[in-house]
Protein backbone atom coordinates (compact mmCIF):
# COMPACT_ATOMS: atom_id res chain seq x y z
CA UNK A 1 0.00 0.00 0.00
CA UNK A 2 1.41 3.36 -1.02
CA UNK A 3 1.05 6.22 1.43
CA UNK A 4 -0.09 9.49 -0.19
CA UNK A 5 2.59 12.11 -0.37
CA UNK A 6 0.71 14.63 1.76
CA UNK A 7 0.56 12.08 4.65
CA UNK A 8 4.28 11.27 4.65
CA UNK A 9 4.99 14.06 7.13
CA UNK A 10 2.90 12.25 9.73
CA UNK A 11 4.62 8.89 9.31
CA UNK A 12 8.00 10.54 9.74
CA UNK A 13 7.06 11.79 13.22
CA UNK A 14 5.07 8.70 14.28
CA UNK A 15 7.96 7.16 16.21
CA UNK A 16 8.55 10.35 18.18
CA UNK A 17 4.83 10.65 19.00
CA UNK A 18 4.73 7.03 20.13
CA UNK A 19 7.69 7.56 22.44
CA UNK A 20 6.07 10.68 23.95
CA UNK A 21 2.84 8.80 24.61
CA UNK A 22 4.77 5.93 26.19
CA UNK A 23 6.55 8.27 28.58
CA UNK A 24 3.28 9.92 29.55
CA UNK A 25 1.61 6.56 30.22
CA UNK A 26 4.57 5.43 32.33
CA UNK A 27 4.32 8.64 34.36
CA UNK A 28 0.61 8.03 34.97
CA UNK A 29 1.30 4.46 36.09
CA UNK A 30 4.07 5.63 38.40
CA UNK A 31 1.72 8.17 39.96
CA UNK A 32 -0.93 5.48 40.41
CA UNK A 33 1.56 3.11 42.09
CA UNK A 34 2.76 5.76 44.54
CA UNK A 35 -0.81 6.84 45.30
CA UNK A 36 -1.78 3.18 45.75
CA UNK A 37 0.95 2.64 48.34
CA UNK A 38 -0.22 5.68 50.27
CA UNK A 39 -3.84 4.52 49.99
CA UNK A 40 -2.95 1.09 51.37
CA UNK A 41 -1.23 2.67 54.37
CA UNK A 42 -4.19 5.02 54.84
CA UNK A 43 -6.60 2.07 54.77
CA UNK A 44 -4.72 0.27 57.55
CA UNK A 45 -4.46 3.43 59.65
CA UNK A 46 -8.11 4.22 59.02
CA UNK A 47 -9.37 0.79 60.07
CA UNK A 48 -7.20 0.60 63.21
CA UNK A 49 -7.82 4.18 64.33
CA UNK A 50 -11.56 4.06 63.67
CA UNK A 51 -11.86 0.70 65.46
CA UNK A 52 -10.34 2.33 68.53
CA UNK A 53 -12.59 5.38 68.25
CA UNK A 54 -15.72 3.27 67.72
CA UNK A 55 -14.93 1.09 70.74
CA UNK A 56 -18.01 0.62 72.88
CA UNK A 57 -20.51 1.15 70.05
CA UNK A 58 -22.31 -1.94 68.76
CA UNK A 59 -23.79 0.09 65.91
CA UNK A 60 -22.23 3.32 64.63
CA UNK A 61 -24.49 5.97 63.02
CA UNK A 62 -23.35 7.83 59.94
CA UNK A 63 -24.36 11.21 61.28
CA UNK A 64 -25.94 11.76 64.70
CA UNK A 65 -28.21 14.59 65.72
CA UNK A 66 -25.37 16.44 67.43
CA UNK A 67 -23.63 16.87 64.08
CA UNK A 68 -20.10 18.25 63.89
CA UNK A 69 -19.34 19.52 67.36
CA UNK A 70 -17.14 22.45 66.26
CA UNK A 71 -20.06 23.95 64.33
CA UNK A 72 -22.22 24.30 67.40
CA UNK A 73 -22.29 27.78 68.86
CA UNK A 74 -21.34 28.31 72.48
CA UNK A 75 -24.30 30.70 72.86
CA UNK A 76 -27.80 30.32 71.41
CA UNK A 77 -28.39 32.16 68.13
CA UNK A 78 -31.63 34.11 68.33
CA UNK A 79 -33.37 35.10 65.13
CA UNK A 80 -34.25 38.50 66.55
CA UNK A 81 -30.84 39.27 68.08
CA UNK A 82 -28.39 41.96 67.12
CA UNK A 83 -26.13 40.90 64.26
CA UNK A 84 -23.45 38.56 65.53
CA UNK A 85 -19.83 39.49 64.92
CA UNK A 86 -18.57 38.19 61.61
CA UNK A 87 -15.01 36.97 61.36
CA UNK A 88 -12.31 35.06 63.18
CA UNK A 89 -11.99 35.29 66.92
CA UNK A 90 -8.49 34.02 67.69
CA UNK A 91 -9.65 33.05 71.16
CA UNK A 92 -11.82 30.40 69.50
CA UNK A 93 -9.04 28.80 67.43
CA UNK A 94 -7.85 26.53 70.22
CA UNK A 95 -11.44 25.69 71.11
CA UNK A 96 -12.24 24.84 67.51
CA UNK A 97 -9.19 22.60 67.06
CA UNK A 98 -9.91 20.82 70.34
CA UNK A 99 -13.51 20.19 69.30
CA UNK A 100 -12.38 18.99 65.87
CA UNK A 101 -10.17 16.37 67.53
CA UNK A 102 -12.89 15.54 70.04
CA UNK A 103 -15.26 14.88 67.14
CA UNK A 104 -13.37 11.64 66.65
CA UNK A 105 -14.92 10.39 69.86
CA UNK A 106 -18.44 11.49 68.97
CA UNK A 107 -19.38 8.00 67.79
CA UNK A 108 -20.39 8.88 64.23
CA UNK A 109 -18.85 7.73 60.96
CA UNK A 110 -18.94 11.20 59.39
CA UNK A 111 -16.84 12.89 62.08
CA UNK A 112 -14.30 10.07 62.42
CA UNK A 113 -13.86 9.60 58.67
CA UNK A 114 -13.48 13.34 58.15
CA UNK A 115 -10.91 13.68 60.93
CA UNK A 116 -8.77 10.75 59.74
CA UNK A 117 -9.04 11.75 56.08
CA UNK A 118 -7.97 15.35 56.78
CA UNK A 119 -4.98 14.12 58.78
CA UNK A 120 -3.87 11.72 56.05
CA UNK A 121 -4.36 14.31 53.32
CA UNK A 122 -2.16 16.84 55.13
CA UNK A 123 0.65 14.36 55.69
CA UNK A 124 0.42 12.94 52.17
CA UNK A 125 0.48 16.32 50.42
CA UNK A 126 3.31 17.51 52.67
CA UNK A 127 5.52 14.59 51.55
CA UNK A 128 4.41 14.12 47.93
CA UNK A 129 3.80 17.69 46.75
CA UNK A 130 5.22 18.05 43.22
CA UNK A 131 7.57 15.09 43.53
CA UNK A 132 7.02 14.19 39.86
CA UNK A 133 6.28 17.64 38.46
CA UNK A 134 9.64 17.97 36.68
CA UNK A 135 8.95 14.69 34.85
CA UNK A 136 5.45 15.93 34.04
CA UNK A 137 6.83 19.09 32.41
CA UNK A 138 9.47 17.02 30.60
CA UNK A 139 7.07 14.57 28.95
CA UNK A 140 4.68 17.38 28.01
CA UNK A 141 7.43 19.44 26.37
CA UNK A 142 7.18 22.39 28.77
CA UNK A 143 10.88 23.04 29.21
CA UNK A 144 10.49 26.63 30.47
CA UNK A 145 8.16 25.50 33.26
CA UNK A 146 10.51 22.59 34.10
CA UNK A 147 13.61 24.80 34.29
CA UNK A 148 11.83 27.38 36.45
CA UNK A 149 10.53 24.68 38.79
CA UNK A 150 13.93 23.01 39.15
CA UNK A 151 15.63 26.31 39.94
CA UNK A 152 13.16 26.99 42.77
CA UNK A 153 12.81 23.42 44.06
CA UNK A 154 15.64 23.51 46.62
CA UNK A 155 15.00 26.98 48.08
CA UNK A 156 13.59 27.86 51.49
CA UNK A 157 10.66 29.50 49.75
CA UNK A 158 9.79 26.19 48.10
CA UNK A 159 9.60 24.52 51.52
CA UNK A 160 7.33 27.27 52.83
CA UNK A 161 5.11 26.97 49.75
CA UNK A 162 4.91 23.22 50.29
CA UNK A 163 3.68 23.76 53.86
CA UNK A 164 1.28 26.50 52.72
CA UNK A 165 -0.25 24.29 50.04
CA UNK A 166 -0.52 21.37 52.46
CA UNK A 167 -2.39 23.62 54.90
CA UNK A 168 -4.55 24.97 52.09
CA UNK A 169 -5.44 21.46 50.93
CA UNK A 170 -6.14 20.50 54.55
CA UNK A 171 -8.60 23.38 54.94
CA UNK A 172 -10.12 22.73 51.51
CA UNK A 173 -10.54 19.05 52.41
CA UNK A 174 -12.15 20.03 55.71
CA UNK A 175 -14.67 22.15 53.79
CA UNK A 176 -15.35 19.59 51.06
CA UNK A 177 -15.50 16.53 53.34
CA UNK A 178 -17.79 18.27 55.83
CA UNK A 179 -20.26 19.09 53.08
CA UNK A 180 -19.89 15.64 51.52
CA UNK A 181 -20.77 13.85 54.75
CA UNK A 182 -23.68 16.17 55.40
CA UNK A 183 -25.00 15.40 51.92
CA UNK A 184 -24.56 11.66 52.47
CA UNK A 185 -26.35 11.94 55.80
CA UNK A 186 -29.24 13.68 54.04
CA UNK A 187 -29.37 10.96 51.39
CA UNK A 188 -29.04 7.99 53.78
CA UNK A 189 -31.10 9.17 56.73
CA UNK A 190 -30.68 7.22 59.98
CA UNK A 191 -27.99 5.00 58.40
CA UNK A 192 -25.84 3.02 60.83
CA UNK A 193 -23.33 0.18 60.53
CA UNK A 194 -22.08 -2.58 62.80
CA UNK A 195 -18.79 -2.02 64.63
CA UNK A 196 -16.38 -3.73 62.22
CA UNK A 197 -18.39 -2.73 59.15
CA UNK A 198 -18.15 0.91 60.22
CA UNK A 199 -14.38 0.58 60.78
CA UNK A 200 -13.89 -1.06 57.37
CA UNK A 201 -16.06 1.56 55.66
CA UNK A 202 -14.14 4.39 57.35
CA UNK A 203 -10.79 2.90 56.35
CA UNK A 204 -11.97 2.51 52.76
CA UNK A 205 -13.14 6.13 52.64
CA UNK A 206 -9.83 7.39 54.03
CA UNK A 207 -7.91 5.26 51.51
CA UNK A 208 -9.89 6.56 48.52
CA UNK A 209 -9.51 10.17 49.58
CA UNK A 210 -5.77 9.71 50.21
CA UNK A 211 -5.30 8.08 46.80
CA UNK A 212 -6.91 11.06 45.07
CA UNK A 213 -4.92 13.57 47.11
CA UNK A 214 -1.56 11.91 46.40
CA UNK A 215 -2.32 11.39 42.70
CA UNK A 216 -3.14 15.10 42.44
CA UNK A 217 -0.25 16.24 44.61
CA UNK A 218 2.55 14.48 42.72
CA UNK A 219 2.18 16.62 39.58
CA UNK A 220 0.05 19.54 40.71
CA UNK A 221 0.57 22.35 38.22
CA UNK A 222 -0.30 26.04 38.24
CA UNK A 223 -3.66 25.30 36.65
CA UNK A 224 -4.40 22.70 39.33
CA UNK A 225 -3.57 25.17 42.11
CA UNK A 226 -5.79 27.78 40.52
CA UNK A 227 -8.64 25.31 40.17
CA UNK A 228 -8.20 24.24 43.82
CA UNK A 229 -8.59 27.82 45.03
CA UNK A 230 -11.63 28.60 42.88
CA UNK A 231 -13.42 25.31 43.57
CA UNK A 232 -12.84 25.68 47.32
CA UNK A 233 -14.21 29.20 47.15
CA UNK A 234 -17.36 28.11 45.32
CA UNK A 235 -17.99 25.00 47.43
CA UNK A 236 -17.21 26.71 50.74
CA UNK A 237 -19.41 29.74 50.10
CA UNK A 238 -22.22 27.55 48.76
CA UNK A 239 -22.11 25.46 51.92
CA UNK A 240 -22.10 28.59 54.09
CA UNK A 241 -25.12 29.93 52.23
CA UNK A 242 -26.97 26.63 52.62
CA UNK A 243 -26.29 26.45 56.38
CA UNK A 244 -26.91 30.11 57.20
CA UNK A 245 -30.14 30.88 59.02
CA UNK A 246 -32.37 33.90 59.54
CA UNK A 247 -30.86 36.87 61.36
CA UNK A 248 -32.82 40.01 62.23
CA UNK A 249 -35.68 38.61 60.15
CA UNK A 250 -33.40 38.51 57.08
CA UNK A 251 -31.84 35.76 55.04
CA UNK A 252 -28.15 36.20 54.14
CA UNK A 253 -28.98 37.14 50.53
CA UNK A 254 -31.13 40.03 51.76
CA UNK A 255 -28.10 41.66 53.40
CA UNK A 256 -24.55 40.72 52.28
CA UNK A 257 -22.48 37.66 51.43
CA UNK A 258 -20.52 37.90 54.68
CA UNK A 259 -23.76 37.69 56.67
CA UNK A 260 -23.64 33.93 56.00
CA UNK A 261 -20.50 33.82 58.13
CA UNK A 262 -22.37 35.19 61.13
CA UNK A 263 -24.47 32.09 61.68
CA UNK A 264 -22.94 29.57 64.15
CA UNK A 265 -23.71 26.65 61.84
CA UNK A 266 -21.70 28.23 59.03
CA UNK A 267 -19.10 30.55 60.57
CA UNK A 268 -16.18 28.10 60.66
CA UNK A 269 -16.96 26.90 57.15
CA UNK A 270 -17.00 30.52 55.98
CA UNK A 271 -13.72 31.36 57.71
CA UNK A 272 -12.01 28.16 56.54
CA UNK A 273 -12.99 28.93 52.95
CA UNK A 274 -11.33 32.35 52.93
CA UNK A 275 -8.27 31.01 54.76
CA UNK A 276 -7.75 28.27 52.20
CA UNK A 277 -8.23 30.66 49.27
CA UNK A 278 -5.63 33.02 50.73
CA UNK A 279 -3.04 30.24 51.09
CA UNK A 280 -3.68 28.88 47.58
CA UNK A 281 -3.52 32.29 45.90
CA UNK A 282 -0.32 33.14 47.77
CA UNK A 283 1.32 29.92 46.59
CA UNK A 284 -0.06 30.55 43.10
CA UNK A 285 1.73 33.88 42.84
CA UNK A 286 5.12 32.26 43.38
CA UNK A 287 4.25 29.82 40.61
CA UNK A 288 3.79 32.56 38.02
CA UNK A 289 5.84 35.50 39.29
CA UNK A 290 8.85 34.71 37.07
CA UNK A 291 6.61 34.51 34.02
CA UNK A 292 4.95 37.79 34.94
CA UNK A 293 8.46 39.28 35.08
CA UNK A 294 9.04 37.85 31.60
CA UNK A 295 5.91 39.28 29.98
CA UNK A 296 6.42 42.64 31.77
CA UNK A 297 9.94 42.82 30.31
CA UNK A 298 8.57 42.01 26.85
CA UNK A 299 5.86 44.64 27.20
CA UNK A 300 8.36 47.26 28.36
CA UNK A 301 10.36 46.67 25.18
CA UNK A 302 7.17 47.12 23.15
CA UNK A 303 6.23 50.42 24.84
CA UNK A 304 8.66 53.23 24.12
CA UNK A 305 9.59 55.61 26.91
CA UNK A 306 8.27 59.17 26.39
CA UNK A 307 10.70 62.04 25.96
CA UNK A 308 10.68 65.24 27.99
CA UNK A 309 10.54 66.17 31.67
CA UNK A 310 6.82 66.84 32.03
CA UNK A 311 4.69 65.28 34.76
CA UNK A 312 3.07 62.80 32.37
CA UNK A 313 6.46 61.66 31.04
CA UNK A 314 7.85 61.23 34.58
CA UNK A 315 4.80 59.23 35.66
CA UNK A 316 5.06 56.97 32.60
CA UNK A 317 8.76 56.35 33.20
CA UNK A 318 8.06 55.50 36.83
CA UNK A 319 5.33 53.04 35.85
CA UNK A 320 7.60 51.59 33.18
CA UNK A 321 10.37 50.96 35.72
CA UNK A 322 8.08 49.57 38.45
CA UNK A 323 5.40 47.67 36.53
CA UNK A 324 6.18 44.30 38.09
CA UNK A 325 6.25 45.72 41.62
CA UNK A 326 2.91 47.47 41.08
CA UNK A 327 1.28 44.28 39.79
CA UNK A 328 2.64 42.31 42.75
CA UNK A 329 1.45 44.92 45.27
CA UNK A 330 -2.04 45.08 43.78
CA UNK A 331 -2.32 41.29 43.66
CA UNK A 332 -1.48 40.80 47.32
CA UNK A 333 -3.61 43.77 48.34
CA UNK A 334 -6.59 42.10 46.66
CA UNK A 335 -5.84 38.71 48.21
CA UNK A 336 -5.39 40.21 51.69
CA UNK A 337 -8.61 42.13 51.14
CA UNK A 338 -10.46 38.87 50.56
CA UNK A 339 -8.79 37.42 53.64
CA UNK A 340 -10.12 40.34 55.67
CA UNK A 341 -13.69 39.44 54.73
CA UNK A 342 -13.41 36.10 56.46
CA UNK A 343 -10.88 36.78 59.21
CA UNK A 344 -11.62 40.27 60.55
CA UNK A 345 -14.33 40.38 63.17
CA UNK A 346 -17.00 42.86 62.16
CA UNK A 347 -18.01 45.05 65.09
CA UNK A 348 -20.19 48.10 64.45
CA UNK A 349 -18.76 49.82 67.53
CA UNK A 350 -15.19 49.58 66.15
CA UNK A 351 -14.76 51.48 62.89
CA UNK A 352 -11.40 49.79 62.15
CA UNK A 353 -13.06 46.37 61.91
CA UNK A 354 -15.76 47.80 59.64
CA UNK A 355 -13.11 49.25 57.32
CA UNK A 356 -11.00 46.07 57.32
CA UNK A 357 -14.00 43.79 56.72
CA UNK A 358 -16.08 45.70 54.19
CA UNK A 359 -13.10 47.62 52.79
CA UNK A 360 -11.30 44.37 52.07
CA UNK A 361 -14.12 43.15 49.83
CA UNK A 362 -14.36 46.53 48.10
CA UNK A 363 -10.59 46.68 47.57
CA UNK A 364 -10.47 43.19 46.04
CA UNK A 365 -13.34 43.95 43.67
CA UNK A 366 -11.86 47.26 42.50
CA UNK A 367 -8.36 45.83 41.97
CA UNK A 368 -9.51 42.76 40.06
CA UNK A 369 -11.91 44.72 37.83
CA UNK A 370 -10.30 48.10 37.13
CA UNK A 371 -6.75 46.86 37.69
CA UNK A 372 -7.47 43.78 35.60
CA UNK A 373 -8.66 45.90 32.70
CA UNK A 374 -5.51 48.01 32.79
CA UNK A 375 -3.41 44.84 33.11
CA UNK A 376 -5.02 43.35 30.00
CA UNK A 377 -4.94 46.55 27.95
CA UNK A 378 -1.34 47.51 28.69
CA UNK A 379 0.25 44.32 27.35
CA UNK A 380 0.81 44.06 23.59
CA UNK A 381 -1.54 41.83 21.59
CA UNK A 382 0.89 38.92 21.01
CA UNK A 383 0.94 38.17 24.76
CA UNK A 384 -2.77 38.06 25.54
CA UNK A 385 -4.49 38.83 22.28
CA UNK A 386 -7.52 40.92 21.39
CA UNK A 387 -10.12 38.30 22.50
CA UNK A 388 -8.80 38.35 26.07
CA UNK A 389 -8.84 42.14 26.15
CA UNK A 390 -12.43 42.21 24.90
CA UNK A 391 -13.30 39.61 27.52
CA UNK A 392 -11.72 41.78 30.23
CA UNK A 393 -13.76 44.77 29.07
CA UNK A 394 -16.91 42.66 29.19
CA UNK A 395 -16.11 41.58 32.78
CA UNK A 396 -15.69 45.20 33.90
CA UNK A 397 -18.92 46.14 32.10
CA UNK A 398 -20.86 43.40 33.93
CA UNK A 399 -19.55 44.63 37.31
CA UNK A 400 -20.41 48.24 36.37
CA UNK A 401 -23.94 47.25 35.38
CA UNK A 402 -24.41 45.47 38.73
CA UNK A 403 -23.42 48.68 40.55
CA UNK A 404 -25.89 50.70 38.47
CA UNK A 405 -28.65 48.21 39.25
CA UNK A 406 -27.80 48.61 42.94
CA UNK A 407 -27.99 52.40 42.72
CA UNK A 408 -31.47 52.29 41.20
CA UNK A 409 -32.64 49.74 43.77
CA UNK A 410 -32.95 46.70 41.51
CA UNK A 411 -30.04 44.78 43.06
CA UNK A 412 -28.96 44.66 46.70
CA UNK A 413 -25.46 44.47 48.17
CA UNK A 414 -25.40 40.67 48.25
CA UNK A 415 -26.31 40.64 44.55
CA UNK A 416 -23.43 42.95 43.65
CA UNK A 417 -20.98 40.84 45.66
CA UNK A 418 -22.13 37.59 44.05
CA UNK A 419 -21.95 39.03 40.53
CA UNK A 420 -18.51 40.52 41.10
CA UNK A 421 -17.15 37.37 42.77
CA UNK A 422 -18.27 35.21 39.85
CA UNK A 423 -16.88 37.63 37.27
CA UNK A 424 -13.56 38.00 39.12
CA UNK A 425 -13.20 34.23 39.47
CA UNK A 426 -13.78 33.61 35.77
CA UNK A 427 -11.52 36.48 34.70
CA UNK A 428 -8.75 35.38 37.07
CA UNK A 429 -8.85 31.82 35.75
CA UNK A 430 -8.66 32.98 32.13
CA UNK A 431 -5.86 35.48 32.89
CA UNK A 432 -3.59 33.00 34.67
CA UNK A 433 -4.33 30.32 32.11
CA UNK A 434 -3.44 32.74 29.32
CA UNK A 435 -0.09 33.52 30.97
CA UNK A 436 0.72 29.82 31.36
CA UNK A 437 -0.35 29.07 27.76
CA UNK A 438 1.79 31.92 26.42
CA UNK A 439 4.90 30.80 28.30
CA UNK A 440 4.38 27.21 27.20
CA UNK A 441 4.10 28.40 23.60
CA UNK A 442 7.54 30.03 23.84
CA UNK A 443 9.24 26.62 24.28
Amino acid sequence: MTIPEHLMIYTASAQQASETLRLRRELQLRKARIAGIWALGAFVIGVVASALLYNGHAAVPMFSEQGFVEWRSAAPFAAQSIAREIGLSFARVGEMLAMLIQSGGSGQIAAVARLLACGMIFVAVLFTYRRLLAEHYEVHGQSARRDDFQQRAATVGAVLRRVSVALAVLVSSYVALSLTWMLLASMFKEFSALYWSAAFFTGLFVALVTFGAVYWSLTVSTRHLMALGLVTFVVGLSGSFALAGIENNEQWWQAAVSRAGAHPDADWLFIATFGSVFLVFTALWFDVNQFIRLIVAQANVFHRLPAGDGLRARVQRYLHANTYGIIRTLYFAAVIGLLGVGFVQFNTSDISTVIAHTGGAFLAIVIFTVGGLVFAGWFPDPIFGVPFKRFSQLCVAVCAVSVILWLIGTLNLAGIELVCLVVIGVWFFVAIDSIVAYVNALT
